[in-house]
């Protein structure tokens, strides 16, 4: 609110909206004054009515200050609308919906936990095993012996598990039963090597098949079948877009070198 107040240039600097909490306390989403607007439909009494009976007198005298601003203030009222408040209301893609609020939040944490883990496990793999190969247990283990990544791990579970829960929240309503029990998350070292795997596999393609070359003509070349997980990854032209490469079943390889072979 303060700053749309600022930019909008209508109110002083001394104004009774414009004022900072030094110490705020916790705040959700929907008691933003924005929301509180939406929810009241423009109806200010209504807006008021719905700040919260246990906050601090200066805060609910702040809320009312603001709210008052969006009232009278026609180029205020314009700004603070959840159209203009992406910082506040960012979005997610989960599946197929845009989702806000704590499980946007999750869906971008676990989408930035997997690509940092997925460059750490390049950085060893290309580095201190010169491209590999590398069983998945000597692989798994010298990053479970991160620090990092032992600090990073349990806050991505629990992150995991949030998604998890609403997916499966979801699945209940969808057929009319009660929401299910949350599960508490898995920290320990088996429960980092069952993700591990889905993090490195979702850029990993087979050994032994090379790039910018027509899948029908690799084909007859190689006499095999092109496995669809490589078509998945590199894209109808065949490009190499993967950071992994596996051989055999459980040794992986730096991407990298198929372009030190050529």
């Amino acid at each position: 609110m303060r700053g749309s107040v600022r930019h909008a240039d209508q109110l002083a600097e001394d104004h009774p909206a414009a004022k900072v909490d030094l110490e705020p306390g916790p705040l959700k989403r929907e008691q933003r004054p924005f929301v509180i607007w939406a929810r009241a439909q423009a109806n200010y009494d209504q807006a008021v009515g719905l700040i919260p009976s246990t906050w601090s007198m200066s805060r609910k005298r702040l809320w009312e200050a603001r709210l008052t601003a969006i009232r009278d203030n026609g180029r205020i009222r314009s700004i603070e609308q959840p159209v203009y408040k992406r910082r506040w209301d960012e979005q997610w893609k989960l599946g197929n919906q845009w989702r806000s609020g704590p499980i946007a939040y999750a869906a971008e944490f676990v989408d930035a936990f997997e690509w940092w883990v997925r460059e750490k496990s390049e950085w060893w793999l290309e580095t201190t095993k010169n491209g590999g190969p590398a069983e998945i247990d000597e692989w798994v283990n010298a990053l479970w012996h991160d620090a990092r990544v032992k600090a990073a791990w349990p806050v991505a579970a629990e992150e995991y598990a949030r998604l998890e829960y609403e997916r499966a929240r979801e699945r209940a309503e969808g057929n009319g039963n009660p929401d299910p029990a949350a599960a508490p998350p898995a920290t320990d070292r088996a429960s980092f090597l069952q993700k591990f795997r889905e993090i490195v596999d979702e850029e990993t393609v087979p050994e032994g098949f090379p790039f910018a070359t027509p899948y029908d003509e690799l084909e007859k070349k190689l006499r095999r079948s092109v496995p669809a997980k490589l078509v998945k990854v590199r894209g109808k032209l065949n490009v190499p877009r993967e950071r992994f490469q596996l051989r055999g079943k459980s040794e992986y390889l730096w991407a990298g070198l198929q372009f030190k072979r050529r």
